[in-house]
C-alpha cells in the first residue's frame, strides 16, 4: 500500500518537473495575484486617505467652545474648514442652501452664545452639587440664577451622504462638546 502511495508521489512529482507551464502557474499565479489585489487597494486607500473633505463652518458664537471646534477640525486629516464663501462670512442659510446642493457635504452651525450658556449651565450645576453637599457658604446670599436653554450644534448634511459618515462626524462633534464641558466642570471644581 505505502509502495503504491509513493511511487504515485514519484509519478506526480516527474509530471511536474516535465511540465514547466504547469509549475509556474501553480506557484507563481497566486502570488502575483496576491500583488496585484494588494497594490490596487492600497492605491484606493491613498487615493482616499489623501483627500481632505471641505466642510463649511458658521461659528455664530466667537467663544471658545467653537474655537475649540475650529481648531480640532483644522488639526483633523480629513477636513478642510471653510468658514467664508467669495471672501463672504457664511451664514445657516447660505450653508444650508451649499451643502442640500451638493457643493459641500458638511455644514456645523454653531449658534450664538453657546460658550456663554454652557459655562452658565455647568456654573449652575456645579452650585448645585456643591450646595447638595453642603459646600457652600451658609451666610453667601442666595442668587436666583436664570434658567439656560439648551442649546444644540447643528449639522446639515449632503443627502447623498452615507450614514456611516454621518454617525461619526456626529459622534466626534459630541465628543468634542464633552471634552470641553468636563474641561470646563474640572476648572469650575477647582474655582
Amino acid at each position: 500500500m505505502i509502495y503504491k502511495l509513493a511511487m504515485s508521489v514519484y509519478k506526480e512529482f516527474l509530471l511536474l518537473k516535465r511540465d514547466l507551464g504547469g509549475l509556474i502557474t501553480l506557484f507563481v499565479m497566486p502570488l502575483v495575484l496576491i500583488i496585484a489585489v494588494t497594490v490596487i487597494q492600497d492605491s484606493t486607500f491613498k487615493t482616499f486617505s489623501d483627500a481632505k473633505i471641505p466642510i463649511l463652518l458658521v461659528d455664530n458664537d466667537n467663544g471658545k467652545v467653537s474655537k475649540t471646534v475650529y481648531d480640532n477640525l483644522q488639526q483633523s486629516t480629513i477636513f478642510t474648514v471653510v468658514t467664508k464663501i467669495d471672501n463672504e462670512p457664511i451664514t445657516e442659510s447660505i450653508a444650508k442652501e451649499a451643502v442640500f446642493k451638493g457643493k459641500y457635504q458638511l455644514a456645523i452651525i454653531i449658534p450664538e452664545k453657546l460658550s456663554v450658556d454652557l459655562q452658565a449651565k455647568i456654573d449652575q450645576n456645579v452650585e448645585k452639587i456643591t450646595s447638595n453637599l453642603g459646600m457652600t457658604d451658609t451666610l453667601a446670599k442666595a442668587e436666583k440664577s436664570a434658567i439656560v436653554n439648551q442649546k444644540e450644534v447643528k449639522l446639515y448634511f449632503d443627502p447623498a451622504v452615507q450614514m456611516s459618515f454621518k454617525n461619526a462626524v456626529m459622534s466626534s462633534v459630541d465628543k468634542m462638546i464633552s471634552q470641553i464641558e468636563t474641561k470646563s466642570i474640572y476648572a469650575t471644581f477647582q474655582e
